[in-house]
């Protein structure tokens, strides 16, 4: 449980540059998202379902309003997922 909770304060403290007059992901949906993550972390038991939320995450982009960089987003979030598959016992129930 430890393990998860060290991925969820990962989650909180990500930090992502920020796009202006560039395609960027939409500021509150990524932090919502963020939040979301972060809450199934804590709370679901099953890892299996924390990464099918992460790998099925689509985000609005925007153009001429503040954005997230698509790439730091993207390789965040693979990466999250990636490593929450590598701990996944072929278990289903399993958890870490």
């Amino acid at each position: 449980m430890q393990e998860r909770n060290n991925l969820a304060e990962s989650v909180v403290s990500a930090r992502f540059a920020i796009t202006k007059f560039r395609t960027g992901y939409d500021l509150n949906e990524v932090d919502d998202f963020l939040d979301t993550v972060v809450r199934q972390l804590r709370e679901e038991p099953h890892v299996d379902a924390i990464v099918n939320t992460i790998s099925a995450a689509t985000f609005r982009q925007t153009k001429w309003r503040d954005g997230y960089t698509i790439e730091q987003v993207d390789g965040f979030l693979a990466e999250l997922a990636g490593t929450l598959r590598a701990r996944q016992d072929p278990d289903p129930g399993y958890s870490i």
